[in-house]
């Protein structure tokens, strides 16, 4: 049963959307008592660790196991087709899609990542030759379509940032210091904040000077940023949940959602945020899952999202372009049960 609570995040979520899309109409959530949140798609195969919205609508996933690769959804997550055209045996850690369309991932092969892309939505991928061997844990980009991987050390010559300026076909190597970058957060204004072992930096001029900005964190092992619309900067930590900071990582509070282990961060357009606890941990056995937790007050208090969801181990999260919330989890791909416009 939805809580009464789970029905307002929805209610709200709608007008929202509502309020950036003109003349769409909104879904009438509130006979939707009967109902669960999360129903599983046709995808139901195994743990999807990518979940990224294409611009012209459609929906890609990766996933690990026998069957690994590059799946795109053109229907929502009704059909899924493989995309595995210049992929070797290997599977997808990251996939990042560009406002452009281009396709941006690294794979992983046990050893070291290889950096590809996509110009036609995934129907073919290209190699671009990395500088050296490394471990790439994310890929982001700025307005200016420059491109950033974060890496952990395979060595100490292969951690931390590269930058390309010409969509990976030649890099440079950042001089962050510190030796493992675990995520890359990038503002409109092209501020780049790093999730690193060592707390979060900031650079202004595209990664070539660094501030380190940990004031207020009680945990410096920084797994995941994001920012909101009103540009309020948020952390997750190892071992102490998520932080908030409202100065641009100057100084940083306390959420309301004190957990171990938050791998997966993501803020909406609207405001809202997005946590899942203890993807890993879970995994390994070290905590039990707890799935999706999402807050509608910038952290302050923050509900479970999980009705429907039979796996709480959960991978990866994603809003697709009308509206509708995916998760993927070590058993497929979850859907909202409805789309906030219609």
């Amino acid at each position: 049963m939805i809580s009464i609570r789970t029905l307002l995040f929805l209610q709200i979520l709608a007008l929202s959307i509502l309020s950036a899309c003109g003349d769409d109409k909104i879904q009438d959530f509130s006979n939707q008592n009967d109902e669960t949140f999360w129903k599983l798609t046709s995808f139901d195969s195994t743990l999807i660790t990518v979940l990224a919205p294409h611009p012209a609508g459609s929906i890609f996933a990766a996933n690990v196991g026998f069957d690994s690769g590059i799946f795109r959804s053109m229907d929502n997550g009704d059909n899924w087709n493989r995309l595995n055209a210049g992929l070797k045996d290997e599977y997808v850690r990251v996939l990042a899609i560009r406002q452009d369309g281009v396709i941006l991932a690294a794979t992983y092969n046990g050893q070291n990542s290889r950096f590809i892309t996509s110009t036609d939505t995934g129907n073919t991928w290209s190699e671009k030759i990395l500088p050296k061997s490394l471990n790439i844990r994310d890929i982001a980009f700025n307005s200016s379509g420059h491109v950033f991987i974060a890496s952990v050390e395979s060595d100490e010559t292969s951690a931390g940032m590269f930058r390309s300026t010409d969509n990976g076909q030649n890099w440079t190597q950042i001089n962050i210091p510190t030796i493992t970058a675990l995520d890359l957060e990038i503002t409109p204004e092209g501020e780049i904040y790093a999730a690193t072992s060592r707390g979060v930096f900031r650079s202004n001029d595209e990664g070539n000077s660094w501030l380190k900005l940990n004031e207020g964190l009680s945990d410096t092992i920084v797994l995941k940023l994001t920012t909101d619309i009103d540009g309020t900067l948020y952390a997750s930590t190892d071992q102490n949940g998520i932080f908030r900071s409202m100065d641009e990582g100057f100084t940083w509070t306390q959420t309301g959602l004190v957990k171990p282990c938050i791998e997966v961060l993501m803020s909406h357009p609207n405001g809202y945020l997005f946590a899942v606890v203890g993807f890993h941990a879970a995994i390994y056995g070290c905590i039990e899952p707890e799935g999706i937790y999402f807050s509608t007050d910038k952290g302050e208090t923050w509900e479970q999202l999980n009705e429907g969801l039979t796996d709480k181990k959960v991978a990866s999260l994603a809003f697709s372009s009308d509206g509708y919330m995916f998760a993927g989890t070590t058993i497929g791909i979850f859907r909202s049960t409805k789309t906030t416009t219609q």
